[in-house]
């Protein structure tokens, strides 16, 4: 996962991510989500709503892809 991403989760939940948790990818996706709302420039990430909130299926890919 970039780095940057993983950064500004340690930053906002104040613990390391870990992709296996199903926990840490929601709180990722949350936080990525708002922060873009916010208009930090975190990348380009489109969202879509599911049972667990706000999710981009590119901040997936990236993970996969990085």
């Amino acid at each position: 996962m970039c780095e940057v991403l993983k950064e500004i989760y340690r930053k906002v939940y104040n613990e390391p991510f870990v992709y296996d948790n199903l926990d840490s990818r929601i709180k990722l996706q949350k936080a990525v989500y708002l922060l873009e709302n916010m208009g930090v420039d975190v990348g380009d990430y489109s969202f879509s709503w599911n049972k667990y909130g706000p999710y981009s299926l590119g901040l997936v890919e990236h993970k996969i892809n990085n």
